[in-house]
């Protein structure tokens, strides 16, 4: 619906109300028919964006791109994403379905998003929408930072909280007093995470990859990670880098989950 370009941008109270009814996604079968909607592509240096809600919009939500700083706040994104009904293992017709999307950016970037609820579309067969954040395209940025704080906001019916693709080798994410519902969280391994103060909820997904925040450098602190039934097995941390949990509570854990902490299996 808006696409900006410029120096300096700054939208602040906007309500986009799509048409609910529009389109199910999920029960396309052809991808040539799907509805991608995204109300705001944004390329410029400083962002900011408050008090927008967006509610029934099937596509994504907010693009960004060519940024140095970015400010979110207290914005309501309700029903946004959704997904087309398979993915193959390339990854396939998954190009879309994000609250956020940040793609290159020009130099240091710093990313802040703070007070806001992000609710996806969910699949009633078990599929949530995209990426709550997602980063990508930061393989030419290898020599600059990207930096990344996300403060005291629900994120709920995404595969992925936070997914990061073409890696820059200088990322860094804090999360802090939030609550991530539903999510299989991915980054690279040259990524450095940490969550603290957060209510972290795992439910089995139909989607590629595991069950559980994996592929970075993680730190959890002062956590509450919960399991529901539906989760039979998988792990609350992969691969081979390390994963610190402090004074953090996990529940309703299993024999068949494994929970990797500084690279040894438990």
């Amino acid at each position: 619906i808006f696409k900006i370009t410029g120096e300096n941008t700054v939208i602040k109270n906007i309500t986009i109300t799509g048409n609910e009814n529009a389109q199910n996604q999920w029960s396309i079968t052809t991808y040539s028919d799907i509805c991608d909607r995204r109300p705001f592509n944004i390329n410029s240096n400083i962002i900011d964006v408050s008090n927008v809600n967006i509610n029934n919009v099937w596509g994504a939500g907010f693009m960004f791109y060519g940024y140095t700083d970015v400010k979110v706040s207290n914005c309501i994104l309700d029903k946004i994403g959704g997904g087309f009904y398979k993915t193959d293992a390339q990854g396939n017709n998954d190009n879309f379905g994000d609250a956020f999307y940040f793609s290159g950016h020009d130099g240091n970037a710093n990313i802040l998003i703070e007070n806001v609820y992000c609710n996806g579309y969910n699949d009633p067969t078990g599929r949530g929408s995209r990426g709550g954040v997602v980063l990508e395209n930061l393989e030419s940025y290898t020599l600059e930072n990207t930096n990344v704080k996300i403060n005291n906001s629900t994120f709920l019916n995404f595969n992925r909280f936070i997914h990061e693709e073409r890696y820059s080798v200088n990322t860094s994410i804090e999360v802090t007093n939030s609550k991530v519902l539903q999510d299989c969280s991915y980054s690279t391994d040259h990524c450095n995470i940490t969550l603290s103060n957060c209510n972290i909820n795992y439910s089995a997904k139909t989607y590629n990859g595991s069950v559980g925040f994996r592929g970075f450098i993680g730190k959890f602190i002062d956590c509450s990670i919960n399991l529901d039934d539906s989760v039979n097995e998988g792990t609350l941390a992969q691969g081979s880098t390390t994963h610190d949990y402090i004074r953090c509570s996990v529940n309703n854990i299993k024999s068949s989950h494994a929970l990797i902490v500084n690279g040894v299996v438990h």
